[in-house]
């Protein structure tokens, strides 16, 4: 891996790890294809790009070339999802508003 590579999934994947969470969350992932597909299997995928996501939601976007990229919600004030997410040489925050043509789906854990 290198500083180019993005590695989104494996950051929110170590952060649930670290807390002892991973079940929570369908088990680990390095990719968001996984990540739907875990989330699925335990009934926690939200496919709606209208979903108002929570704290600790994982948002599961895609760009133009097909390609997807994983997230952690901080938070959403109903209009504007606040995130943090690793890639590239650092770990950033970002925002994407709710209903973007970007978003794939949502996993939401069972609190």
């Amino acid at each position: 891996m290198s500083s180019s590579d993005q590695w989104c999934s494996e950051t929110v994947s170590a952060a649930y790890a670290a807390l002892g969470l991973a079940d929570k969350i369908g088990g680990m992932a390095s990719n968001g294809n996984t990540y739907e597909k875990n989330a699925r299997s335990i009934g926690a995928w939200v496919s709606s790009k209208n979903y108002i996501p929570s704290a600790g939601d994982i948002l599961i976007t895609h760009d133009s070339n097909g390609d997807r990229h994983t997230y952690c919600v901080i938070s959403c004030d109903g209009h504007t999802i606040k995130t943090i997410a690793g890639g590239g040489s650092s770990i950033h925050h970002s925002s994407i508003s709710v209903g973007s043509g970007r978003i794939t789906g949502f996993v939401v854990p069972e609190w």
